[in-house]
């Protein structure tokens, strides 16, 4: 896969969580020619929508992703594959409708 996962625990020195215990993960890269990013955030989102649903505020990907269809599909438990193939129809509408406003090519 290219990737590894590891569980880690810190306590932040600033910010919200200072001086409180945090835990979370870290992530290492193995192999970037093996990596598939996309499948990855899809993968890192669906643990942490299954394991963190009520605290996890998945919507808030939305206004960052351009669309709710993301969030539907990880909620939805969509397969990965599925997920990207939508996702890839609505860069190609976007693309479109892009091109009909811009002022250079």
């Amino acid at each position: 896969m290219g990737i590894q996962f590891q569980t880690i625990s810190w306590t932040p020195d600033r910010a919200k969580y200072e001086k409180q215990l945090c835990h979370g993960f870290s992530v290492k890269i193995t192999n970037l020619k093996e990596i598939n990013s996309a499948k990855t955030f899809i993968a890192v989102s669906e643990v942490l929508h299954e394991k963190f649903q009520n605290k996890l505020k998945i919507s808030g990907m939305d206004g960052m992703l351009g669309s709710q269809e993301f969030r539907r599909a990880i909620e939805n438990h969509e397969p990965a594959d599925e997920i990207i193939e939508t996702l890839k129809m609505g860069n190609v509408q976007f693309m479109k409708q892009r091109a009909s406003i811009l002022m250079y090519e």
